[in-house]
């Protein structure tokens, strides 16, 4: 009889997509092609999960949160915000400010794993962060076992665990003391005022030093120079994008005689550049983000800002970049200046008076008081303001960012959003509200009845009282066991069999759990999200909501209408002969307990799916409506079956 293969699955990562990072992981492909055709007999290859650029430290990878994912586990994200006191600032001065933290949660699914086993070549491809050793937990539950080739020891042999954790380790503590080293080496950077850059600097060339007396160098490249000065130039206004030759300029701004007009932004800019053939050193577009970054560096005019960025601590609940209070900012030699203080002073004046003012208002980034609302009904995204003209209006952002080829919704107008606000306020919204209130409690009592006939088609009570039974005979018998160990080691006699003897009752207790998971644990899950259900039911049918009556003539203020619906739907696509769009629809989305929604496993657009016909107070007689007394007759019988079922599983 042959042996059966294991189906495995194999992870490499690289820490950086550096040409010879890149030829690493190229290996480790290579590596894992080799050993699965060398054990064929062994092992059957699902797949190789490659992740690069990115550090082991870091539990959030996009292809190892796949392959957990397929290894039957859940992945939870959590954000919160916590106050705490730092001393960021040169001058040690302690201040209190607000951290957003990021938590990643590992759950174990009721999905079977696609491979029994995962290979990596060593520990520290896996990670280099011990929290991992919460995610090998969690995958011994689902029996998919982790093989560290580098060592030969895996997670399916008990006496291996601890050997593979004094690895992890291991690999944790030199990850500490690189970062610790990395981050002496930038003190001494500030201290020793070195130019510190990446070579890929748009603009300059660097010129690293021969010695430790010298210091780092940035010449100004030839052709890449007039690039950064037309992109200064156009966003502070000194520039047209209709000029085909940049003007002449002293760069004495106090005493400039260019006509100056409003300037342009980073989208502008990055058009601009793509329609005269301009791309950066990796011949690709120039981002908006990449702008952002380049007309806020100070290396430009001239300035060494060594030590600008704080990239927090190593393993810290929060290590995204933040800029420090104070950092050494102060003009060097050895910086080739492109552009003048003055022309950057003028841009960072544009920068606050577009940014900080709308934020320092509390408005929303979009400068409009529906920043965010509208959404795209073709591509998801959410809608930005815009203006043309003088006119504002509203625009899908996938589309503002790449155009009509990427996305073809239509644009709203300031004036027809701030009509349909005004509509909703006066009494259109009840319309919705009714409808949806209506289909949700259908849905609720929908996914209650299925979940019951779930729970009565599979309902075996006989074999889950004799697993009961089972499981509780084992128990007493491993009780009894563990009893005789304590009385034999207190004789110090040989309990060799013993041991085995309570191993093996261990194993059939396991077996028998197994079981009786299988015939109880999916009900019981099943029951505690019908629970919740039943009670959001009740819910709704305390709101007069739920009832025409409680919704005839009824008005709503502003923060109402922003309190009940979650966002608004765009429907219609872009009228390419210009004029007004005949097809325009606005619908809005409604808001709904996070919880209830993802036992009901519904996308948020479910219940806007019907937003062909838009409902109005005047044709709500055509909406099918079921008095509140029947929806009550039905959450009341499936109540009564609830808790039939709950007094046999509880």
């Amino acid at each position: 009889m042959s042996k059966k293969k294991k189906t495995v699955a194999c992870y490499c990562r690289v820490s950086t997509k550096s040409g010879p990072q890149a030829s690493s992981l190229n290996n480790q492909e290579s590596f894992f092609k080799d050993f699965i055709g060398k054990n064929a007999n062994d092992y059957k290859l699902h797949k190789i999960y490659a992740d690069h650029g990115i550090s082991g430290t870091l539990l959030h990878r996009e292809n190892f949160e796949k392959m957990l994912i397929d290894a039957g586990l859940d992945i939870k994200e959590y954000d919160y915000t916590v106050k705490k006191l730092t001393t960021v600032s040169d001058k040690a001065e302690t201040k209190e400010i607000k951290v957003n933290y990021k938590e990643y949660t590992f759950l174990v699914s009721d999905r079977e794993p696609k491979f029994n086993e995962i290979l990596v070549r060593n520990t520290s491809r896996f990670s280099r962060n011990v929290l991992i050793a919460d995610v090998l937990r969690k995958l011994r539950e689902k029996e998919v076992y982790v093989r560290f080739l580098d060592i030969d020891k895996t997670t399916e042999n008990k006496a291996d665990i601890s050997i593979i954790q004094l690895f992890q380790n291991f690999d944790e503590l030199f990850s500490r003391d690189l970062s610790r080293k990395v981050k002496a080496g930038n003190e001494r950077s500030i201290a020793n005022k070195t130019v510190r850059s990446t070579p890929r600097l748009y603009g300059y060339k660097y010129i690293k030093r021969k010695s430790l007396q010298e210091n780092n160098k940035l010449e100004a490249r030839p052709i890449e120079d007039n690039v950064v000065r037309s992109i200064y130039r156009l966003y502070a206004g000194c520039m047209s994008i209709y000029d085909d030759e940049l003007p002449v300029c002293d760069y004495k701004c106090a005493t400039c005689t260019v006509e100056r007009t409003a300037g342009v932004g980073e989208r502008v800019i990055s058009k601009y550049l793509k329609e005269h053939n301009i791309y950066t050193r990796n011949k690709k577009e120039f981002g908006i983000t990449t702008l952002g970054n380049m007309l806020k560096n100070e290396k430009y005019y001239g300035y060494l800002n060594t030590g600008k960025f704080d990239a927090g601590e190593l393993f810290s609940a929060n290590k995204s970049v933040k800029v420090r209070d104070n950092y050494l900012l102060e003009p060097d030699t050895n910086i080739e200046a492109i552009i003048s203080k003055e022309l950057f002073d003028l841009c960072q004046e544009k920068r606050s008076s577009r940014y900080d003012t709308i934020k320092a208002k509390g408005l929303p980034s979009t400068s409009s008081p529906f920043g965010g609302l509208l959404v795209c009904s073709v591509c998801g995204s959410k809608y930005l303001h815009n203006s043309d003209r003088g006119r504002g209006f509203y625009q899908c952002g996938l589309k503002k960012r790449k155009g009509l080829s990427a996305c073809n919704s239509v644009n709203v107008s300031d004036a027809i959003i701030t009509e349909y606000m005004y509509r909703l306020m006066a009494g259109a919204l009840s319309a919705d509200l009714y409808q949806d209130r209506q289909a949700v409690f259908k849905a609720v009592c929908k996914s209650i009845a299925n979940k019951i006939d779930y729970i009565e088609r599979r309902r075996d009570p006989e074999k889950v009282e004799q697993l009961q039974a089972d499981r509780e005979n084992a128990d007493s018998e491993l009780r009894a066991y563990y009893k005789q160990l304590i009385k034999e080691e207190e004789k110090g006699e040989d309990s060799t069999t013993l041991q085995r003897l309570i191993d093996d009752t261990k194993e059939v207790l396991s077996g028998i759990q197994k079981q009786l998971d299988r015939y109880t644990k999916k009900p019981i899950a099943y029951l505690d999200e019908c629970k919740i259900l039943r009670e959001y039911a009740y819910e709704l049918l305390n709101t007069p909501d739920i009832s025409l009556e409680g919704l005839t003539k009824r008005t709503y203020t502003v923060s109402e209408v922003l309190n009940i619906i979650n966002c608004i739907d765009v429907y219609g696509p872009t009228n390419y002969s210009g004029g007004a769009v005949s097809e325009l629809l606005l619908k809005p989305r409604l808001k709904m307990p996070e919880m209830v929604k993802n036992i009901l496993h519904i996308k948020e657009d479910i219940f806007s799916k019907g937003a062909e016909e838009e409902k109005t107070m005047e044709n709500l007689e055509n909406v099918h409506i079921i008095p509140p007394a029947k929806l009550k007759e039905n959450i009341d019988e499936l109540s009564a079956k609830l808790e039939v079922l709950e007094t046999q599983y509880f």
